[in-house]
């Protein structure tokens, strides 16, 4: 039996390691680390393009309410300022 506080781990720590492990290699069922990595990356790729589109949408319903328009080069800097997704 391996003593978790001998190598400076929590034991909680250790079992987590340990599931992931198996996980990762099939010995249990579960989504894999790096499947899980890119599953949140994609989730957060996903909340940073609704917040792109929201702001797009507002932008949007201010311009059309005051019946005005931005300056082309205001538009262009803007556009390339922005952030990409």
């Amino acid at each position: 039996m391996l003593n978790s506080s001998k190598i400076g781990h929590a034991r909680q720590t250790l079992n987590e390691l340990v599931k992931a492990l198996l996980v990762d290699t099939g010995l249990r069922g579960g989504i894999a680390t790096e499947r899980a990595k890119k599953m949140k990356a994609l989730e957060r790729k996903a909340r940073m393009q609704k917040q792109a589109n929201e702001l797009h949408r507002k932008a949007s319903r201010y311009l059309a309410q005051t019946n005005s328009r931005l300056p082309t080069e205001t538009m262009t800097q803007w556009i390339e300022e922005a952030p990409r997704v």
